[in-house]
């Protein structure tokens, strides 16, 4: 199976299934070839799986294998989801409210149905403010 994702970075479609919540999974480099990426579902034994590389005649990437099969159901853990990213998807509500509490970006992401460790909050939060102390600098 040869789809074409054209113009669409194989890691820019996964941030987008983990922003809206369609997809829950992670992606790691295929070593062998140093060119594809390889994504699977998180939970442990659904066998849904997409393999990506780059095509070598262009600079597109192409879907080499896609199982579609999918047996699990939305468990809201999303792993991929680190304090860069959602201090990048937040940025701008944090800009309208600088005094957000840890439980209070939480909740927020609760209910979006992103459950992520306090820990990953108190990052982001340290992301947002070294965001803006860099934007303050002259």
């Amino acid at each position: 199976m040869d789809l074409i994702l054209d113009g669409i970075p194989m890691k820019k479609a996964v941030h987008y299934g983990i922003a809206t919540g369609a997809l829950t999974l992670f992606v790691k480099e295929d070593v062998k070839q140093n060119q594809g990426v390889l994504a699977v579902c998180a939970e442990k034994d659904c066998p849904w799986r997409i393999y990506a590389s780059i095509n070598s005649s262009s600079p597109r990437v192409v879907v080499r294998s896609l199982q579609e099969e999918q047996n699990c159901t939305w468990c809201g853990k999303v792993t991929l989801l680190t304090n860069a990213r959602i201090a990048e998807l937040y940025i701008e509500e944090f800009r309208e409210s600088p005094n957000i509490s840890l439980v209070q970006l939480q909740n927020k992401l609760l209910k979006r149905n992103i459950n992520v460790a306090w820990m990953i909050c108190e990052r982001t939060r340290l992301r947002w403010l070294l965001t803006f102390d860099r934007e303050q600098a002259p």
